[in-house]
């Protein structure tokens, strides 16, 4: 497990270290990405409406089984948000990046039914391979509010959310 670890960072970080080109950032280029993180696997397309500033809508799935003690539960979470970030040219091969996103999520297991709606803010960072691809890890905060029913219940809530994800993006490049 080691060795496949060492092996993907060299993979991804020798890239990285041989080419820091910012042409991806410029108006009209398209970024197709995927990422992973606490939100499950989430793809996502952005747009550069301007140099630097970058409008992202991306989507999210989690279907989950698990059994205990005989008792099996199956839920299924489907998101929707959009995003805007504004990338930081450093002149380097690391290009910070931050913005605002609001998402859309729907949850539901065993008769239980939840809606949520987040605004975080994203904080990032892209480190960047090749002159088309990007490695990112991005945190984000914000606030949920929920809306759940089903099961004889039904709640409102609002709580304080937080999370993280490493993305890999591809740019294509506009006119």
């Amino acid at each position: 497990m080691r060795n496949m670890m060492v092996s993907f960072l060299l993979v991804i970080l020798l890239p990285v270290m041989a080419w820091a080109d910012d042409d991806r950032f410029k108006q009209g280029t398209w970024e197709l990405a995927i990422g992973l993180g606490s939100a499950g696997v989430s793809p996502f397309v952005g747009y550069f409406l301007a140099d630097n500033v970058e409008g992202i809508l991306h989507f999210n799935y989690i279907h989950n089984d698990s059994s205990s003690g005989g008792f099996t539960q199956k839920s299924d979470s489907v998101g929707v948000g959009g995003a805007a970030h504004y990338n930081l040219q450093t002149g380097t091969m690391a290009v910070p990046f931050f913005g605002p996103d609001v998402s859309y999520r729907y949850f539901t297991t065993s008769g239980f039914r939840s809606d949520s709606i987040s605004v975080t803010g994203d904080l990032g960072v892209r480190l960047l391979v090749g002159k088309q691809a990007s490695v990112d890890l991005t945190g984000s905060g914000g606030y949920e509010w929920f809306s759940s029913s089903g099961s004889g219940l039904g709640s409102h809530a609002t709580e304080w959310t937080a999370g993280v994800m490493l993305a890999y993006s591809i740019f294509f490049f506009g006119p």
